[in-house]
């Protein structure tokens, strides 16, 4: 068997979950409250062995601003795709949490549009399958969904799709007739050719998950800015979406076509309204790709890349300033950019006394061998401008 290559920043997904409190005793029968932090890695094989298995990374107590308090990883459990769902053929297109519950959306990967979902009980560590009627509605709507390099944001109990690229020789080949395949083989090479091409992305489509169904979230014209390889995250229904390629080139050394802007819209009684893009002074966040996005104490925007070599972007909302920092040069990070490794941003801290941010990372490594999937918790505090 040829060596399994995988793109690591679409096979693995992360999902952060609400502290949790717990009581011990102390000797002299005191009760103190302890606060488990919970990080619940998907990581989806929809290549060879057909499961999602999601992985559970905890640090307990409060997150101290010079250490990490003990960290540990434990498979939490396995969806076998066939056994669980009933179907093999299928990947992971978004994911939720609710609850304590991880809500699972698969879409298959043949002609045939159906969707399937189901939810992982975290407390209880089981798996749910939820039937849903696969519409001619929804089979529509599936086909406007994006097919690589888009994010989802979880607001209001629906998943919104933002950005991603479409692939129009898949769409295309669901409605090719039988007269249109009669051709010869040089004519057919030339139309593959021409056909199996990207596109951006340019609507939006969510997933209810009270109603199981998908909608389409429409905007003004021109409002929601096509990309892919974005960031995104959602706060007191604020969406924000950071960075991004704006056309799509097979050859991504030129950054020319990355975003280098901040937009925002706000949703309320369940409509959203067009999106902005932020003025702010100083710098504009600077080749943001696949990138983390965490608004830190109602104050700071943090956007981390590991695009090339790994950066951070930091606006601060109070004085409306924004600042890059290249992490090799700030902390002596070395370069991530190689294949089978990715970097991703899990949580971080600001020290506005002390004018310091406390970021953690964690570096995913496939290793082609055993074909396993490890993690490491990288722990950086350095000085930043505030």
């Amino acid at each position: 068997m040829e060596n399994m290559k995988i793109n690591l920043s679409s096979q693995v997904s992360f999902l952060k979950i609400k502290n949790i409190k717990t009581e011990s005793n102390q000797k002299n029968n005191e009760s103190i409250e302890q606060t488990k932090r919970f990080l619940y890695c998907l990581l989806y094989d929809d290549q060879i062995n057909k499961k999602l298995i999601i992985y559970q990374i905890k640090y307990s107590n409060e997150l101290k601003f010079n250490n990490i308090s003990s960290i540990e990883q434990k498979i939490k459990y396995e969806i076998k795709y066939k056994e669980d769902i009933g179907n093999d053929n299928i990947h992971l297109i978004a994911k939720a949490n609710l609850d304590n519950k991880i809500y699972l959306i698969f879409i298959t990967n043949n002609n045939i549009c159906n969707i399937f979902a189901g939810i992982f009980d975290i407390e209880i560590d089981k798996y749910f399958p939820i039937i849903i009627e696969n519409s001619s509605k929804l089979k529509e709507l599936i086909k406007q969904l994006p097919d690589k390099d888009y994010i989802t944001i979880f607001e209001q109990n629906k998943i919104f799709f933002f950005g991603g690229l479409i692939d129009q020789s898949k769409k295309r080949n669901n409605s090719i007739s039988p007269i249109t395949v009669q051709i010869s083989n040089e004519e057919e090479s030339k139309q593959i050719s021409s056909i199996n091409d990207f596109i951006l992305n340019k609507s939006c489509v969510y997933f209810d998950i009270e109603k199981l169904d998908l909608e389409n979230q429409k905007f003004p014209e021109n409002s929601l800015m096509p990309r892919y390889k974005l960031g995104g995250t959602c706060d007191n229904s604020i969406i924000y979406l950071i960075g991004g390629f704006t056309s799509y080139l097979n050859n991504q050394e030129n950054n020319d076509n990355i975003c280098n802007n901040l937009q925002f819209t706000k949703i309320f009684d369940d409509k959203m309204y067009q999106f902005s893009i932020a003025k702010f002074e100083g710098e504009n966040p600077k080749e943001m790709i696949d990138s983390d996005i965490l608004l830190i104490k109602n104050r700071f925007i943090v956007s981390f890349s590991g695009y090339k070599y790994a950066k951070i972007w930091i606006l601060d909302i109070k004085t409306n300033i924004g600042i890059n920092y290249d992490l090799k040069e700030k902390i002596k990070l070395e370069e991530f950019n190689k294949e089978n490794i990715f970097l991703r941003m899990i949580n971080c801290d600001i020290n506005e006394n002390s004018n310091e941010i406390n970021l953690i990372l964690v570096k995913i490594i496939f290793n082609e061998a055993n074909k396993n999937i490890k993690f490491d918790i990288i722990n950086r505090i350095f000085k930043i401008k505030i």
